[in-house]
């Protein structure tokens, strides 16, 4: 019979992440045995693990299977994969653009800032300057004409963030020479 193969660990997650899923390889085994065990399983569950979670976010092992002395499971064991991301919190955030230029190329910017939509970490707005790590930068390029332009922002953002939202998407500058 082909089962599913279900992840089975234990431990503390901290409690600022959470589980985003669990994964096998292979997702299915085959076992085989006595027609009534066999028939009443409906997954395969893996031996119980410690967790050992990181800042990466992932834990990835080889664990046997915890299969019934009376079963035999193909294959005995699989590799699993936990999936975890920090909790978020989404909010608006006013930055202030940086502007790179060529040498002698003045720009003027009528909004010094941006406001951005983005969905941040908890364990980022713990830290009392995690405002510094948001990074809102328009390029000019020497080619660049005279005049008023409309550029897209280049927004860096610290590690487990999203950028939902740019308002507004376009940063307007006057480039004079």
């Amino acid at each position: 019979k082909q089962l599913p193969v279900k992840v089975s660990w234990k431990g503390q997650i901290d409690p600022d992440w959470e589980m985003v899923r669990a994964v096998t390889q292979p997702g299915f085994v085959t076992v085989r045995g006595p027609e009534a065990l066999v028939d009443a399983l409906t997954f395969m569950p893996t031996r119980t693990f410690e967790l050992e979670l990181d800042e990466s976010g992932m834990q990835q092992r080889l664990v046997p299977l915890s299969v019934d002395s009376s079963l035999e499971a193909d294959p005995a064991q699989v590799t699993a994969r936990l999936f975890f991301k920090p909790k978020s919190n989404t909010l608006w955030v006013k930055v202030p653009i940086a502007v790179k230029s060529p040498d002698r190329v003045k720009v003027v910017l009528p909004e010094p800032e941006v406001r951005l939509h983005l969905d941040l970490p908890v364990t980022l707005l713990k830290n009392e300057n995690w405002r510094e790590a948001i990074k809102v930068q328009v390029t000019v390029r020497r080619e660049l004409q005279p005049g008023t332009h409309e550029l897209v922002p280049e927004v860096t953002l610290p590690k487990w963030t999203q950028l939902l939202k740019t308002n507004p998407d376009k940063i307007q500058v006057t480039v004079t020479k």
